[in-house]
């Protein structure tokens, strides 16, 4: 039997004849097979729908999954969004460490590659991200080329904060890597409105990125391997690598591609926004779009918008984006992809 149909049968009870079964996001694949659902009993009282996660084991012919757990996700979310607990030290944008590529694992077996990734599991946890790199995390004084790509399926805290902020998004099962490079990419690229923890804010941007991608690492063993990777998991695996071999955080990307006309407008919102802080939510929330694109694949924003959003960005962004801006400003903003 087919999972989604599986689960309609086991929801009908609860459902009745009024109810409603709504299928959210679903991933079923050689790597993860989980669907999230919303079961409503009556229409008339939204405020009774119960999130679901349903997660399945096995591989090959999708009727022959069977379901091993179901996760009640308004409780995890009670639990570990509301209110957001303390969370850890990440470094921000323009931060020297954050910028410099990691040095390279040369012994796997070194303690202190275990201390790195112990500590790279705990922060991207406790931050809800859905991949994170050595150099992000403050603790990790020396940071490795290691980077953590996906999410750990076994911990619900996990699971509850990255389906808090991706609800309509399911991403690979956490993978550790050592020394990673990338050895192949398609020509075929793709937008996808990415965030950072060490771009700390309420919003999200288009960035541009390889579709395909194949990716050498070492695991914790010390064993090789070379992944084919495409899609959500590829843009995970090549935001993290980003940070680890070419300090380079996801805003950079959006800010080198902005005309002189954008890059004086942004940085003029921000200057006014850094004297204006207002008090960021506790709460858990998907972050808005803030920098768009038009059917050229061409930046483009809303004002207002940006002026509401930065009024919530962290101050450390807010000042790493200014300093970034003012650069390019002062060596002519669109020079290398032509004013617009």
């Amino acid at each position: 039997m087919h999972p989604i149909k599986l689960l309609h049968q086991r929801w009908a009870p609860i459902l009745g004849s009024s109810g409603r079964f709504d299928t959210l996001a679903s991933r079923l694949d050689e790597k993860l097979n989980a669907i999230f659902f919303r079961v409503t009993p009556s229409l008339e009282d939204m405020s009774r729908s119960r999130h679901v996660l349903a997660l399945f084991a096995g591989s090959g012919d999708e009727s022959e999954l069977k379901l091993t757990h179901e996760l009640d996700m308004d409780a995890l979310w009670r639990d570990f969004c509301v209110p957001v607990r303390q969370t850890p030290e990440i470094r921000q944008l323009n931060d020297a460490v954050l910028h410099h590529e990691a040095s390279p694992v040369l012994n796997v077996n070194d303690p202190v590659v275990s201390e790195q990734i112990q500590i790279m599991k705990e922060d991207l946890i406790a931050t809800g991200g859905v991949g994170i790199a050595a150099n992000q995390c403050a603790r990790i004084k020396k940071p490795l080329s290691i980077v953590l790509s996906g999410v750990d399926y076994t911990s619900s805290e996990h699971v509850a904060k990255v389906m808090r902020r991706y609800p309509s998004a399911f991403f690979p099962p956490m993978m550790i890597c050592i020394n990673p490079e990338i050895i192949h990419q398609s020509e075929e690229k793709g937008f996808f409105a990415e965030g950072c923890l060490s771009a700390r804010s309420p919003f999200r941007a288009q960035v541009s990125r390889a579709q395909e991608i194949t990716v050498r690492y070492q695991d914790p063993e010390g064993e090789w391997h070379e992944d084919c990777l495409r899609g959500t998991d590829a843009r995970v695996m090549l935001h993290e690598i980003d940070h680890i071999r070419n300090g380079k955080v996801y805003i950079q990307h959006i800010l080198d591609e902005l005309s002189r006309e954008q890059c004086e407008i942004i940085h003029t919102l921000i200057d006014k926004a850094i004297h204006q802080i207002s008090e960021v939510s506790g709460l858990m929330q998907s972050p808005a779009l803030l920098f768009d694109r038009d059917r050229d694949g061409r930046i483009v924003f809303n004002v207002d918008q940006v002026k509401n959003l930065l009024g919530m960005t962290d101050p450390a962004v807010l000042r790493g984006m200014s300093e970034i801006l003012q650069g390019r400003i002062q060596l002519g903003c669109g020079l290398r992809r032509g004013m617009r």
